[in-house]
């Protein structure tokens, strides 16, 4: 059932004649619990264990005994999950295959990207892996999910970390009364007996010590980051929303709503200063549509008796709530560039008081922000109400004013208008708002940072007006070459302002800010920090960026402040979409169809601001020419089987697809074969079907041409003819400075060896001139084994490197382990019918418990069946090492101690969720290298007179939540690796030799240049085609030459 189809919800409360603003941002801000799928599902672990506190542990055993999760029919959902309105359009909703017997399962609900955009494409089939989800503990039926939840964090630590929220986080996001909670909670902090936990409770305090950890002084191991402390609380107080979402609604009017909201409020705030992603978006639109169900617009709609002093401290709280999400609606709005979800127009709420006096019970009249905010400043200036905060709110409304002004057609009058209602909010600020005569005694460091946050506010306001009138001065959208001139002239002041006031705050007390802040100091599309705009206003550049710094001490912001700047990379997409160039922006099916085309779902869960698909050289010519006029990052994505993040996927940059650079041109006469990196191996293959030629590609036919080639490329055809990379006849490039040069052995020779291993350094690659082979039928398979024969596996591996029987000839093996996982899976390759006897004999004689291999009509078919061991919707984490090949002598005692520690590491996180560890041993014998040096070697320059085995190491996970410790242990495996190999040289047992890495495998992390000899040669390249060093400041990843 679509939306269209579905009774219409019931509609908002709003001033009649009035807009609603929130009617178009409604479906947006639909808090479905699909769109929650970026949750973590491990329903047993809410809160951080013991372990990270040095106390004893405080055990409250079943919080939620037997919590029940009740999902509603689809128009249920609708009017529960969604702010409600009428008449909403564009994107559909669940399809109606969803719907089964009343209720949808959770199982249901968490499938895949698809729901994530509200788009009717059916619900993927079980066997599609990209969906595939995590099992859920407990018992389970289509509509409930028995949940239970225990806390394990000491007396000590949560008094602790209650105290630091008072202390460092009440100050910037007060919404708590102090009294108050302490009687709430005191049987926290008292270390009593067991007992039950509500809901409510149990998510206030993970989504307060979520925020509370970051400025901890103990409890949280020193190899945690600041950033990081509160992830395990945060993910506990979203599954508790998750699971008691329906129970919310069942509360009246009374604390235990306000505790959930209260929850909601803060971890919003905890995802949208950590992440600014979806999640941040809709826990924001979660928050608005509570309030609104609450009454909280409202709140002050009758008075409060002059000696009902209780009920004022009660209505005080529930403003403090209104205004809190008041607050991150406009943030969330802005930096998305959506409409605002809650309607000033028609609230009427107070501004809120000082701590001091709400929580002294010293009743103090304060008054609404009005209907009006230009007139804000008349109603404070004659309120009894004197708080900082109240006076920045009142700021915030001016701002709300320019930023609709910026993206409306708002007459040159009303611009005018808010223009006057600046200068004259100016006027009337209290005499306390002098900067120079700011005092930072701890005692006041709170009031002084609302001080200076206003200050802030005002001149980012006045910026935002400037921008709008310089737009105002063209009226054509392609006299553009003025409009920076007349924009930083009529900004300049303002931006000036900002660096003074940034200079005037006291490092110690930024940290202690609201967040947000941030955004302000980084100011409109990050004029506040570009380089050449501070050099043209002849102000200090590092001065904001300092302070920003002082943010990310505490806060990760970073993430936020690129998105604070995607109205560049918008603009910069229109640009390139302008030219004819295909543009998929966000909510596209193309857009999100590319982003499934990943190996990682890590890479998938990236955002690029659009998605740009050139069809030629010259469009990623123009496109690369374009880029030189901006500051946005990009990547440059092929096939997407890279899970490094950032090599090719982005987050709120450039993507720049090369799926239409997808030709497959064969030359009879050359019998060579022009091939597009757009391309995956097995297309590629498909390609040149009829002509009885092949390509050295990859061995999984789903791995992509373009990042395959640039790191060298290992194939089953490889002891033939070399690496990938040494079949290059031709190589078509884009330069930084966007001038499009052939590079082969005639010309820019150097260029064509560096490009051989060089990565993404010195350009893009738009075709590939191939030379092809002679292919005719193959034989190949898997031989899959048990993990119990590891001793002989690894002998009859390092046999067949030393020994290599046949040039035709290839294998890969590989351990696959966890915890119901104990397999080698050998994969065979044979150029030819069947394989001679003898090839493969010390593999056949260990007895393979299933046997797959057989004689495949075309290598192409082969491929293709390889695919089986790409497996989408997991994250993966991929490292390399490299061994020189030990002699039988002593081949046991060294492979048995590189297995050993691949299989210790492994055993450390099995309980990660969906961990399946893997080894795979590569031979690279000196056959290889050989052919490579005959064809006019590469960069990884191996010695043609030493066998070696390249190990590719990989996990791969369900979790973003255990992304960190996984990461952890990779290094350690691929470290601990590199450890080994050197002592088995200092013991006699290895040679001392030259060992590289093998990009293709290796981790973001890992030294490739620094393991690579021909560095020198590759860095005189990169200076010479590209002297700014564009694409190594340019992309969002990659191993830089430097």
């Amino acid at each position: 059932m679509s939306h269209n189809d579905s009774a219409p919800a019931a509609s908002l409360r709003r001033q009649p004649g009035l807009p609603n603003r929130a009617c178009t941002e409604c479906r947006r801000k639909k808090i479905r619990l699909s769109l929650m799928d970026t949750l973590d599902y491990d329903l047993t672990s809410y809160f951080l264990s013991s372990s990270i506190d040095a106390g004893e542990a405080m055990d409250f055993n079943s919080i939620i005994q037997n919590a029940t999760v009740n999902v509603p029919f689809e128009d249920e959902i609708e009017q529960q999950l969604y702010v409600p309105e009428q008449n909403h359009e564009g994107l559909t909703g669940l399809s109606s295959n969803v719907v089964n017997s009343g209720a949808i399962s959770l199982d249901q609900l968490y499938q895949g990207p698809e729901y994530a955009i509200g788009i009717d494409m059916g619900l993927p089939s079980e066997q599609d892996h990209r969906y595939s989800i995590p099992s859920l503990s407990g018992p389970q039926s289509p509509s409930q999910l028995q949940i239970g939840i225990a806390l394990n964090v000491s007396p000590t630590l949560a008094q602790h970390l209650v105290t630091v929220f008072f202390e460092k986080i009440q100050c910037a996001i007060p919404v708590f009364h102090r009294p108050s909670f302490d009687r709430a909670f005191s049987y926290v902090m008292t270390g009593l007996e067991a007992r039950n936990m509500s809901p409510e409770d149990a998510l206030v305090l993970n989504a307060m010590f979520a925020l509370s950890s970051r400025f901890a002084t103990f409890g949280f191991p020193s190899s945690v980051s600041a950033h990081n402390r509160g992830k395990s609380f945060a993910e506990a107080a979203r599954k508790i929303i998750l699971s008691n979402y329906n129970n919310f609604d069942e509360f009246d009017s009374n604390m235990p709503q306000l505790k959930c909201l209260q929850g909601c409020i803060l971890l919003s705030y905890y995802l949208l200063t950590s992440t600014a992603g979806s999640q941040s978006w809709m826990m924001t639109g979660l928050c608005c549509r509570m309030a609104y169900e609450m009454d909280l617009d409202t709140v002050d709609s009758t008075p409060v008796a002059e000696d009902n002093v209780d009920e004022w401290v009660k209505r005080e709280e529930l403003r403090r709530a209104w205004w809190a999400i008041w607050e991150l609606d406009g943030v969330a709005s802005s930096l998305s560039r959506r409409p605002f979800s809650i309607n000033r127009y028609t609230m009427s709420v107070y501004l809120p008081v000082s701590d001091e006096k709400w929580f002294a019970k010293a009743k103090t009249d304060s008054a609404p922000l009005g209907v009006d905010p230009l007139s804000a400043w008349r109603v404070l200036r004659t309120s009894a109400n004197v708080d900082e905060r109240a006076w920045y709110l009142a700021s915030k409304a001016l701002l709300k004013s320019a930023s609709e002004i910026q993206r409306t057609e708002f007459s040159s009058p009303e611009r005018e208008e808010v223009w006057n209602a600046l200068g004259r909010f100016r006027l009337a600020l209290p005499k306390s708002f002098d900067l120079l005569s700011v005092n930072f005694e701890t005692a006041s460091f709170k009031a002084v940072n609302w001080i200076i946050n206003t200050h802030l506010v005002l001149e980012t306001t006045a910026i935002m007006l400037c921008l709008r009138d310089a737009v105002s001065s063209f009226p054509s959208a392609n006299q553009v070459a003025g409009y920076e001139t007349i924009a930083l002239d009529n900004c300049a002041r303002h931006v000036r302002a900002i660096v003074r006031i940034a200079q005037t705050w006291k490092p110690d007390y930024i940290k202690f800010s609201l967040p947000f802040a941030a955004n302000l100091l980084f100011g409109p599309a990050g004029i506040n920090i570009r380089s050449d705009v501070m050099q043209r206003l002849g102000s200090d550049p590092d001065t904001i960026k300092l302070a920003l710094d002082r943010f990310a001490d505490s806060w990760g912001l970073y993430e936020l402040l690129l998105v604070s700047s995607s109205a560049a990379a918008a603009d910069f997409c229109d640009t390139i979409k302008a030219e004819n160039v295909e543009v998929d922006g966000p909510l596209s099916i193309q857009y999100e169809e590319t982003l499934t085309k990943y190996w990682s779902a890590a890479c998938s869960a990236l955002r690029p601001s659009c998605i740009l698909a050139p069809s030629s050289t010259a469009e990623v010519a123009n496109i690369v020419n374009a880029l030189q006029d901006t500051e946005d990052l990009f990547a440059v994505k092929s096939g997407g089987h890279m899970p490094n993040n950032g090599f090719a996927s982005i987050q709120n940059g450039i993507l720049i697809s090369t799926k239409n650079l997808d030709q497959v041109v064969y030359d009879t006469e050359t019998q060579t074969a022009v091939i597009g990196p757009g391309l995956s191996w097995e297309d590629a293959q498909k390609g040149l079907d009829g002509t009885g030629r092949t390509l050295v590609g990859g061995r999984l036919g789903g791995v992509g041409v373009g990042g395959y080639m640039l790191g060298g490329g290992l194939s089953f055809l490889s002891s033939q003819y070399g690496w990938a990379a040494n079949n290059v006849v031709n190589y078509e490039v884009v330069l930084a400075n966007a001038t499009i040069v052939n590079a082969n052995k005639d010309e820019n020779q150097d260029l064509f060896y560096a490009l051989k291993g060089g990565g993404n350094n010195f350009g893009i690659v738009t075709a590939y001139t191939l030379q092809t082979h002679p292919i005719g039928q193959v034989w190949g398979g898997n031989y899959i084994f048990s993990g119990s024969k590891s001793p002989e596996v690894l002998e009859a591996t390092r046999a067949f490197t030393e020994h290599y029987p046949d040039e035709k000839a290839a294998i890969i093996v590989t351990h696959e382990r966890a915890i119901a996982i104990d397999s080698w899976i050998v994969f065979l390759f044979y150029d030819g019918p069947t394989p001679p006897q003898g090839v493969f004999d010390g593999l056949k004689a260990i007895g393979p418990e299933v046997d797959t291999t057989k004689t495949w009509d075309t290598y192409y078919d082969l491929l293709k069946f390889n695919d089986f061991a790409i497996l989408h919707g997991q994250r993966y984490l991929i490292g390399t090492e490299t061994t020189p090949l030990p002699n039988k002598t002593v081949g046991a005692e060294v492979m048995q101690s590189y297995h050993d520690h691949f299989v210790d590491v492994g055993n450390g996180i099995l309980e990660v969720p969906g961990l399946i560890s893997t080894m795979a041993l590569q031979p690279m014998p000196r056959n290889i290298t050989s052919k490579a040096k005959a064809l006019g070697g590469d960069l990884i320059d191996l010695p043609d007179d030493q066998d070696y085995i390249i190990f590719e190491l990989d996990y791969s996970y369900s979790l973003a939540s255990s992304d960190e410790k996984v990461s952890a242990a990779l290094q350690d495996l691929y470290g601990g690796l590199h450890n080994l190999v050197d002592k088995h040289i200092e013991d006699g047992l290895l040679p001392d030799i030259y060992r590289p890495l093998f990009m293709n495998d290796a981790y973001f992390q890992q030294d490739y240049w620094g393991r690579i000899r021909t560095k020198e040669t590759a860095l005189q390249t990169r200076l010479k085609y590209d002297p700014e060093g564009f694409f190594q400041k340019r992309t969002s990843g990659g191993f830089r030459l430097n």
